[in-house]
């Protein structure tokens, strides 16, 4: 049986393994061997999963005259997560105002509006003028066939 493949995201776990557990500072060709025979991860994705992880802001590198430097320690991961944690706990509590926000604006926009007879016998007439204001629209169309002011323009 052939064996399967790492997913990326076992890969990159494995990848911040190795620089959590060396906390070192490495360049590309050494965290390319390292990571090639201890971590099980293919040499050829080891330089695109290390790109993923500097674009995540989750490994550093610095270019030092020709070379590039890679590192992460484990405290930087901690202090990663934990403004992670913090941002989202805000965003939590800026969406329980805004609910309690509209809350309010709810209830808000709910007096004045209960269910009561005289509501009811206002709201009925607002319908039959709407519907009276429709007919109305529909007889002055088939009037406007008529018109003489559009007739005389037509030329008729």
């Amino acid at each position: 049986m052939g064996r399967k493949g790492l997913s990326a995201e076992e890969k990159r776990k494995r990848m911040m393994e190795f620089f959590y557990e060396t906390e070192d500072v490495w360049q590309l060709k050494e965290v390319e061997k390292i990571c090639a025979k201890e971590k099980g991860i293919t040499s050829m994705a080891i330089k695109d999963v290390l790109q993923s992880l500097v674009d995540d802001n989750m490994v550093h590198v610095e270019k030092i005259g020709t070379s590039n430097y890679y590192w992460a320690f484990p405290s930087e991961g901690a202090a990663i997560r934990g403004n992670k944690k913090d941002d989202y706990n805000k965003k939590i509590q800026e969406l329980h105002r805004r609910e309690a926000a509209a809350k309010e604006g709810l209830e808000a926009a709910r007096v004045g509006r209960e269910p009561t007879e005289k509501r009811a016998k206002i709201m009925k007439e607002i319908e039959d003028a709407k519907a009276t204001l429709v007919n109305i629209d529909t007889e002055l169309q088939s009037f406007r066939d008529c018109d003489p002011e559009l007739l005389k323009d037509r030329g008729v």
